[in-house]
């Protein structure tokens, strides 16, 4: 069962997935803050089922409430570390936007548990489907202490392509790009550094291996990749 957050309500229901099953894509942002974010994207693309999913229900409670009747938009309370499996394979596209704590370290390429929480991510994933992620490169260059406390430290740096490639291979991800300095989301926290004058990683990968249920291996090559890689970037950016 997936807890769907309707203003202060959480409502337990099964039929999510055949729900984003009836769209042309499916795109859904891990840890989405205030929801703000996807429910832009939902409403600029009603082709696309949004799902909105953060750790603390009281972050989307406004958003799902005043969005509660757009039909291709829905709210969820998970934390990345125990996403249902009726999501698994469900998502063209995953996107994680500045993350925080444990999101972080497992988008940022840390080992251990953060590497099985990224491999739960993974499996969001439909064959050929996409990961964008974007860092907040200051906390690991500007503020240390922090880094320390949460664990960043250990992480490899967001910098280094050919690090999270080893990290992302892991769990069957092929990082396709990576670039230093992408534009900051129109979001909250992204409108917030951005006047801070902070700049950010963006990292797009690709399912390499297909997951157990689809039964079949995604082609690599690399006109595949690089074409595939254009195509993600740009959405990245145009939506940040």
């Amino acid at each position: 069962m997936l807890g769907i957050v309707i203003g202060k309500q959480i409502v337990a229901t099964d039929t999510l997935p055949a729900t984003m099953g009836g769209y042309q894509e499916c795109h859904i942002d891990l840890g989405c803050g205030d929801g703000k974010y996807i429910g832009k994207i939902a409403e600029a693309h009603p082709h696309v089922f949004c799902l909105g999913i953060d750790a603390v229900a009281a972050n989307v409670a406004e958003t799902s409430r005043k969005r509660r009747k757009q039909a291709n938009l829905a709210y969820a309370r998970a934390g990345a570390e125990s996403l249902p499996e009726s999501l698994h394979g469900t998502a063209d596209r995953v996107s994680v936007i500045l993350p925080w704590g444990s999101l972080m370290l497992a988008v940022g390429g840390g080992g251990g548990g953060n590497s099985a929480t990224l491999g739960l991510i993974a499996r969001l994933l439909k064959l050929h489907g996409t990961l964008e992620v974007v860092l907040n490169l200051s906390v690991y260059q500007n503020d240390p202490l922090y880094a320390s406390k949460q664990g960043l430290d250990d992480l490899p740096d967001p910098t280094d392509k050919s690090a999270l490639q080893a990290a992302y291979a892991r769990v069957g991800l092929t990082v396709i790009d990576h670039r230093k300095d992408v534009p900051l989301p129109q979001t909250r926290w992204g409108r917030q550094l951005h006047r801070q004058r902070r700049q950010a990683v963006g990292i797009v990968a690709k399912i390499a291996i297909a997951n157990e249920s689809q039964g079949e291996e995604t082609p690599r090559t690399s006109d595949s990749g690089d074409k595939a890689g254009a195509k993600a970037t740009s959405s990245l950016t145009s939506m940040a």
